[in-house]
Parts: C-alpha cells; structure tokens; sequence
C-alpha cells in the first residue's frame, strides 16, 4: 500500500488559476516551511476569491480506491482573522465532490454525499483549526459503511463513520479558498502535499527538487529545465516511441540521522500515437534504470501525474543521499 503521489508544487500542477503562484518564501520565519526537518520546498498560495475568483489546487489520481490518506501542511498568510481554510473537498477520479471539510465564519463541519448522491450530510462540527503552520493527516474509507479519521499536528483532530454514505471510491482532494476579502495579500498557503493507498503519512517531510539543466538524454523538441520552471506554456516533447531526456537539479544535503524514504518523479503530462505511455528514467553513473509504463496510460489531454519511487532503479536498493545527487531525472516516451 505505497505512497501515490507526494510533492511540494505538486498541487501547482492542477491549479485552476495562472493567478495561484508557487512561493519558497512566505511566512515569519521566511521560509514558508522552515519547521519540517528536511528545512526544503514551499507553498502554494490562494488569494480570497473576492479578489480574483473561486481558485482550487488539487491532486487527483487516475483510479479511484476504497481507502485513501492524504497529508498536507497549512498556513495563513497575511492579515486574516478567521481560520485556515475554507474547504478540503474529497473528490473521485471523475472530480466529482464525495466529502468536504467546510469553514465558514469560524463554524467548520464535516459532510459527506449520502447513499443516494444527491446530496450531503453533515457528521457534525470540527474542533477549532490552527492558523499556524501545521500538519494534517486524513484517512478517509469509501462506501455506504465508510469513515474518517483526521489529525492535526499529529495528533486526533476528529473522526466519524457511517452506514448511509455513497459509494464512489475516493481518487483525489482539492483544496478551494472560499473567502470573499476584497485583496491579495490574505493567503491561504498548502504545501507538503501526499497521498497512499493504505499507508499512515503522518509526520512526512518532503522537499522539492525542479530540473534545471540538461541530462545525458535530450530527445525532441525543448528542454528538460523547461519542465520545472512553474512556466506553464513551456515543455518538453518526445515524438516517438523510446526518446528519452534526463534534467540535473539541485544536491541534497539530509540532516543528521535523517534518510529518503523514497523520491517522487512528478509531471504534468499527456500522450497519444505513435508514443502513447511513457515511463520515469532515472541516470546514474552512466547506467539507466526505468520505472513501470504508466498505469492507467495518459489520456490527449494534460493531466498530473506522481510516480514514487521506492527504491532507485538503477541500484535495485533504497535510495541514499549520495545517489540521488549522482542521479539524472526524466522521462521515456513508450509504444
């Protein structure tokens, strides 16, 4: 039951937005999540919809599951009184809402779809939320007989099952800023982002690492650099089955006793004929080693995608600090 997805601009990548920015620097202190141990990564920002419009980053995965945990960090920025956030929506492959944790005015309570899909049933009202930078963690199990479980800073926050829920299995979340002020400086900010199938992600600490150069691999049109510099106009293409390109990033330097519990290849991707799928390549000390074709394959148009790798597919062993600095990061196009 492995980690799905995990990433710090991972939200970025299903932004509903060019206005939600990316933004290594918010908060006091300066970094925006100076309090993980890894010190690495940043946020992505939502300015009050009554500047600019409704807004929504989200994470949706291309299968839907009975069971699903989602972690993510959170913070206030800015002059705003009220509380964190103002909804963390549960949605299904398709994107349609299953369960929501709703604020408004301070009131928060936790709904989910009922039996018959047409409509929600609140499971009640929340404890009070934390506008500080802090960690959350949400279990939640799809069905008619389903549940949830939720923690703050890792610790209990609240939890409630039922026997009249709806069915769809739970795929994704989408984090929405509600508030209606008038400005663009109250920000509510989302970052270390996860999800798994089955696995407690409580206490993740995940850092961010966009290519900025060029690899040993090169094929097609653009540059490896322009898959990670937040410019959403600009990419990389492979027009053929087996073209390959490799980006060089930034080193690593792990705390003391601190280790990678794995590393996270994220794209926002699309494919078609003649090169419809395409799969992670990692380069290292001359050799390649590739992940599984995705599964399901991309479809025509640009959706996100997270591939957790485990352990390096070069070595066969759990990554180290020393080889994820030697190592190259890309992609291969597949028939």
């Amino acid at each position: 039951m492995p980690i799905l997805a995990c990433g710090t601009r991972l939200l970025l990548m299903a932004r509903s937005s060019s206005a939600i920015g990316f933004d290594p620097t918010l908060g006091s202190p300066p970094r925006y999540d100076n309090s993980p141990a890894l010190n690495l990564g940043g946020s992505v920002a939502l300015q009050p919809r009554g500047s600019i419009g409704y807004q929504t980053v989200s994470y949706v995965h291309p299968v839907g599951l009975a069971r699903a945990w989602f972690h993510w960090e959170a913070a206030v920025v800015g002059g705003v009184t009220g509380v964190f956030f103002d909804a963390v929506q549960l949605v299904s492959a398709a994107g349609n809402l299953i369960a929501a944790v709703y604020v408004n005015n301070g009131f928060s309570e936790f709904t989910t779809l009922n039996a018959a899909g047409s409509g929600f049933i609140s499971r009640g009202s929340l404890s009070g939320i934390s506008q500080g930078l802090t960690d959350y963690d949400l279990e939640f199990i799809s069905g008619p007989n389903g549940g949830v479980n939720a923690y703050r800073g890792g610790s209990p926050w609240f939890s409630f099952s039922w026997t009249n829920g709806n069915a769809t299995p739970i795929a994704g979340i989408r984090f929405a800023n509600l508030s209606n002020n008038n400005n663009n400086t109250d920000l509510t900010c989302y970052s270390q982002f996860a999800m798994s199938d089955g696995d407690d992600l409580r206490g993740l600490k995940i850092g961010s690492y966009p290519l900025t150069g060029t690899g040993a691999y090169n094929d097609g049109a653009g540059t490896p650099a322009q898959t990670g510099d937040l410019d959403f106009s600009t990419g990389k293409t492979l027009s053929a089955a087996n073209q390959m390109f490799t980006g060089t990033k930034a080193s690593l330097s792990l705390p003391s006793g601190a280790t990678l519990s794995g590393i996270c290849v994220n794209a926002t991707i699309r494919a078609t004929a003649p090169a419809p799928n395409a799969r992670v390549l990692v380069r290292q000390g001359g050799n390649d080693g590739f992940d599984a074709n995705l599964s399901p394959a991309p479809t025509s148009g640009y959706a996100a995608r997270s591939r957790f790798l485990a352990v390096n597919p070069v070595t066969g062993l759990p990554w180290t600090e020393a080889d994820f600095n030697a190592a190259e990061f890309g992609w291969q196009a597949r028939a």
